[in-house]
């Protein structure tokens, strides 16, 4: 039952139409005779439709949900255990994963090394670490961040004017829906209607244009999202939260 109730709950909240917009043609039909419906992975060309009926979730919260929602993904394969996908490769910048040597004799031990240790033709050069050496780690960095705190929280502030300032990006979409108004205008004008098939040309930039202001939504999305993470990490170090 629960696994039935998550799947609806995901789909609800990856789906797009509850922002008042539409893809078209997320399936197609493998051919006329079995009418067996596949998933459209680029074998035809999909349309999103902007405004094809009311939306009760805002584009902004629409987005932000799903870099959360990727993000959940990633944690969910932590299983537990504390430094899973925290421990960064420094050399490839792959994760560290747990690995047991000698499984089946007295020398048996875990020990944490880059996922493409082994998996690439150049092998990747960053050193193995045990649970102890992580944790001794660990807590060697937790004290240099305290004792450097102010100026580290200096940065970070620095960073969330900087490094993660969206206005760019918003002004780039505000350009962007200026051109998909004229389109669309033209599109729904009798000039437009008159001329047919130029209009399809027409209807294609929409297209084009409407992914570019989606992946620049999404970019500010995740860009808030890491935003509120740095604020939360400026408020730890600040001690207004608590780290259980």
């Amino acid at each position: 039952m629960g696994g039935f109730w998550y799947s609806k709950v995901w789909s609800i909240m990856r789906c797009e139409n509850y922002t008042g917009n539409a893809l078209l043609q997320k399936y197609y039909s493998e051919n006329f005779l079995t009418k067996r419906q596949r998933v459209n992975n680029g074998e035809v060309t999909q349309y999103y439709v902007e405004g094809s009926h009311p939306a009760i979730v805002s584009k902004r919260t629409f987005d932000m949900a799903q870099v959360l929602l990727d993000k959940g993904a990633q944690a969910s394969s932590r299983n537990g255990e504390a430094f899973s996908m925290w421990i960064y490769c420094g050399d490839c910048g792959s994760v560290y994963s747990p690995k047991i040597w000698h499984s089946n004799d007295k020398y048996r031990r875990r020990i944490w090394q880059c996922r493409n240790k082994f998996n690439n033709e150049r092998k990747c050069s960053a050193p193995h670490y045990t649970d102890n050496e992580l944790k001794r780690l660990s807590l060697h960095a937790i004290s240099c961040v305290m004792a450097t705190k102010d100026s580290i929280i200096r940065v970070l502030d620095k960073s969330i004017c900087t490094v993660f300032d969206t206005s760019t990006k918003e002004s780039e979409i505000d350009v962007l829906k200026m051109e998909m108004d004229k389109i669309s205008t033209y599109l729904e004008s009798e000039m437009g209607r008159a001329e047919g098939f130029v209009g399809v040309d027409f209807l294609i930039r929409y297209t084009e244009e409407k992914k570019k202001v989606d992946m620049l939504l999404s970019e500010i999305a995740e860009a808030n999202v890491k935003k509120a993470k740095i604020r939360k990490y400026i408020d730890v170090l600040n001690g207004k939260i608590k780290v259980n």
